[in-house]
């Protein structure tokens, strides 16, 4: 899942996304799941820093993957 993310979003090939790239994901994650594409800038920015571990100021593909660890551990009740 995190491969095809970085396939379709990490636009300069640089193995990052950054806070462009990573909106266009979200936005796009929007639209498919019908709630529209517009994302308010304080929302993206606690989205990107709780992506953004390190705080780097870009995220990269281990920390999406533990944050979509996280999120289908606590979906499917796994600690």
């Amino acid at each position: 899942m995190v491969d095809e993310i970085w396939l379709s979003y990490d636009a300069d090939k640089n193995g990052r996304l950054d806070k462009r790239e990573a909106k266009r994901f979200i936005q796009d994650t929007l639209r498919r799941v019908g709630e529209g594409d517009y994302i308010l800038r304080d929302d993206f920015g606690k989205i990107f820093s709780i992506w953004d571990k390190d705080k780097s100021g870009t995220i990269e593909k281990p920390e999406m993957t533990e944050f979509f660890k996280k999120c289908l551990a606590k979906a499917y009740g796994a600690s």
